[in-house]
């Protein structure tokens, strides 16, 4: 997993995140390859991208979610199956309005330093624009294919 200052309108680059640092990221996988990420909800729900599951909707007895690492590589992954997979109603995959989706685990999490529910504000909205982190699976380095 990486981590980026959200300083600009495209992450580049990122520095490996520490262990327990994102304690709700989580990773999406299908046949045992990564999908999208994803955060913890809560117990039972894991909200992620609605374009992950698109154009073909996997049934969810085809999904894994990968909880408590930021390696994949991991010889000790925790993996919980999924029993829903909810799109939004309104999803447009032309222009990504509504691009937001939710998993239902088939069974509850049990929290942990590694497994915490994604931090949200309590305010509807926030007064003003803050730094922020962005978090998530991919390269930390540019990768070129010839």
């Amino acid at each position: 997993m990486f981590a980026g200052g959200a300083q600009y309108s495209r992450i580049t680059g990122g520095i490996e995140a520490g262990v327990g640092e994102f304690p709700w990221q989580v990773s999406v996988q299908a046949r045992n390859e990564h999908v999208c990420g994803g955060s913890i909800l809560n117990a039972w729900w894991i909200i992620t991208a609605a374009h992950c599951f698109y154009p073909e909707q996997l049934p969810p007895t085809e999904l894994r979610v990968v909880l408590g690492t930021n390696s994949l590589t991991s010889p000790s992954l925790e993996i919980e199956g999924v029993t829903t997979v909810i799109l939004h109603k309104d999803f447009q995959r032309v222009n990504m309005d509504n691009d937001i989706a939710l998993l239902m685990l088939d069974k509850p999490i049990t929290f942990n330093e590694l497994k915490q529910p994604i931090c949200l504000p309590m305010q509807p909205g926030l007064s003003k624009w803050h730094n922020c982190w962005v978090a998530g699976w991919g390269q930390v380095k540019s990768a070129f294919l010839i």
